[in-house]
């Protein structure tokens, strides 16, 4: 769910960061190390399979540590 979010990320801000879409000829990725999720996503997030509302307090809770690349 977490990759899956970056990705998601990914296509809705690239143009805006003058990045090039994902695509067959741009393959993009998202990772990310299990060690910086700190909450169980399943237990307070949808876990339906059906889309759902997920406020930016979870995404903290989940994802507590910035982790941003200064030298990239």
């Amino acid at each position: 769910m977490v990759a899956d979010s970056f990705m998601f990320a990914y296509s809705q801000q690239a143009a805006d960061f003058g990045l090039a879409p994902a695509s067959a000829t741009n393959r993009v990725i998202a990772a990310s190390n299990g060690g910086g999720i700190r909450q169980n996503g399943g237990d307070e997030t949808p876990n339906s399979g059906e889309p759902g509302t997920i406020s930016r307090a979870e995404t903290y809770d989940m994802l507590p540590f910035g982790n941003s690349c200064e030298r990239c």
